[in-house]
């Protein structure tokens, strides 16, 4: 029943302008990206190209990130987080409960939220890697996995030598720079899918409209910015910052030197548990 219920709210899904605005949006940023990289550069000679990875829209470095990570909160809600509200406000939401069940109303909708979340974030970031790699070199002569290569620093920022213990994932990101962008695109994907859900069972919580939500969320968010500055350098375990800015953990570059991604990992395990905590007791429990 919850495979019926999911199948319905993905054809829903993709019909719902709120999704398709976000979803191409950042598509054509992925795609168009790599073409403004290529006008840019036209006419330069291959050993003053950049490397395919650090072009990545990803990349901390870049100057799409800030504007990402500034719209983050409303990029996750606006695909399907918004769902239980208009479904109650339209007063179908007992009709399609009584077609099935309550579980796989839910839960159907939860998944559902997590699939649109995680998609238009990871397609149009999927096709970024690709089209940086078909257009620029992938073992670019002046940079290297983000970093000028002619910065003496830069062996120090991803391997941690003498400042800590460097880049998530390091060896990776020396050698198989494209395969670290993917990481990270996979990365991002679950990410925001997660935190999608964590918005659905919000939803469920206030059960008033969409305008409380996308507050509650936003304001969320302000607080992992808060917690990220005060955190950063206070607050450390074998030389790794427990940044409390989930968001930085997303992107790589120089956001995610020394960052101990447990603490980031444990903290979308924890959404995942909220989320379905709020949903069970959801169904175990009488409409309003």
């Amino acid at each position: 029943m919850v495979r019926t219920y999911l199948e319905y709210n993905l054809r829903l899904m993709w019909k719902r302008k709120s999704f398709q605005f976000v979803f191409w949006g950042l598509l054509l940023l992925g795609i168009g990206m790599p073409f403004y990289y290529v006008i840019k550069y036209w006419g330069y000679y291959e050993y003053a190209l950049p490397s395919a990875d650090s072009l990545y829209i990803g990349n901390g470095d870049s100057m799409q990130w800030n504007y990402i990570m500034a719209l983050f909160p409303f990029l996750i809600t606006l695909p399907f987080g918004f769902s239980y509200l208009d479904e109650k406000k339209a007063g179908v939401n007992l009709y399609l409960q009584t077609r099935g069940n309550r579980k796989g109303y839910f839960y159907g909708q939860l998944l559902a939220c997590f699939i649109g979340s995680a998609m238009v974030f990871f397609v149009p970031f999927l096709i970024n890697v690709m089209l940086n790699g078909i257009l620029f070199p992938i073992t670019g002569n002046s940079y290297i996995a983000t970093r000028y290569a002619y910065d003496w620093n830069w062996s120090a920022a991803i391997t941690g030598a003498g400042t800590g213990n460097g880049w998530f994932l390091k060896s990776v990101a020396i050698a198989h720079p494209q395969v670290y962008n993917f990481i990270y695109v996979c990365i991002i994907g679950i990410a925001a899918g997660i935190m999608g859900m964590l918005v659905y069972a919000i939803s469920i919580l206030v059960q008033r409209n969409r305008i409380s939500v996308l507050v509650i969320n936003f304001l969320l968010f302000q607080v992992y910015h808060v917690l990220g500055n005060l955190s950063e350098e206070t607050i450390k375990i074998d030389k790794f910052c427990v940044y409390l800015d989930f968001v930085g953990y997303m992107c790589n570059g120089f956001f995610q030197e020394g960052r101990k991604y447990s603490i980031f990992f444990a903290f979308l395990v924890i959404e995942v548990v909220v989320s379905i905590i709020v949903v069970r007791r959801c169904c175990k429990g009488n409409e309003e």
